[in-house]
């Protein structure tokens, strides 16, 4: 970008116009993670969810077969999940099937190469989520990935004395101070961090387009 100006800022103007076409869902995501933290809705999905591993990838892999989720548009969906609680191959189901296969994709491929081909392409997506969701299972059935969340995305203080803790889900986290602080902090930390590694990647995807 610094030698080549002119591919500096044609770089500059793709991540800010596709970073504002997904802010959108970015927003959304973040707001849901906020309000899951602060609820204390998290430690409730989480102990609900441990003991269905099964039924819970294969209806990540379908949900995310059938979302109309692009490859860059999952990132904060799947981020807000993984922070609410979401077990790590209930994620990996939903985020490697939902790229590969949408309502519009389905369509799409069906008018242009037929509906034998959009079926396919939608069985392969569901196969290749669950085979990432149960693999995903089976390494940390050996130890792996069991604390997936980095350092700086998880609860501290008094969020993480609550989540060890079983109580009530506060729906209006807004009329207690400590809920509300928590919500904003979650918000605050999760979003500089998906937006920071969100225009990385687009700078890249137009250095790619540009010379590959």
């Amino acid at each position: 970008l610094v030698v080549i100006p002119q591919q500096g800022v044609i770089s500059v103007q793709f991540a800010i116009q596709n970073f504002v076409g997904i802010l959108p869902f970015l927003l959304m995501s973040l707001l849901l993670d906020g309000w899951v933290n602060a609820s204390g809705l998290d430690n409730q999905l989480g102990r609900v969810l441990q003991g269905r591993m099964t039924t819970v990838i294969t209806s990540s892999a379908a949900f995310g077969a059938l979302s109309p989720f692009c490859s860059c548009s999952v990132i904060p969906v799947i981020a807000a999940l993984l922070a609410a609680g979401m077990p790590l191959p209930a994620i990996m189901a939903f985020w490697l099937a939902s790229p590969l296969m949408s309502p519009e994709l389905f369509w799409l491929s069906s008018a242009e190469l037929g509906l034998g081909f959009a079926v396919a392409r939608l069985v392969t997506a569901l196969v290749i989520g669950l085979a990432a969701g149960f693999a995903t299972w089976g390494l940390e059935r050996r130890g792996l990935f069991i604390s997936p969340l980095k350092d700086s995305a998880k609860p501290c203080g008094c969020s993480a004395k609550r989540s060890l803790a079983e109580q009530p889900i506060v729906c209006r986290f807004w009329q207690d101070e400590s809920r509300r602080a928590s919500f904003w902090q979650t918000v605050r930390t999760t979003g500089l961090q998906l937006s920071k590694w969100l225009v990385l990647a687009f700078v890249l995807e137009s250095l790619m387009l540009r010379y590959l």
